[in-house]
C-alpha cells in the first residue's frame, strides 16, 4: 500500500526503456481504484484475523 501511495511524490515516470520520462499531469479513476481495492483488501483480511481470533477465543 505505501509503495501504491509513493506514486503521489513522484513528478515525472519512466515511459520508455531509454529512458524516456514523461511529467505526470494527473491520476485517473484507475489509480484511484487500484489504491481503493488494496485498502478494501487490507481491511477485508484485517476483519478476517480478528474473526479468526475471535472465534479461537471462544472455542478455547
Amino acid at each position: 500500500m505505501l509503495i501504491m501511495l509513493s506514486f503521489l511524490f513522484h513528478k515525472s515516470i519512466v515511459i520508455s526503456e531509454a529512458p524516456t520520462y514523461s511529467k505526470i499531469f494527473g491520476y485517473g479513476l484507475g489509480y484511484w481504484l487500484w489504491i481503493a481495492i488494496a485498502g478494501f483488501s487490507i481491511i477485508a483480511n484485517l476483519c478476517r484475523v480478528m474473526r479468526q481470533l475471535n472465534y479461537d477465543l471462544n472455542v478455547t
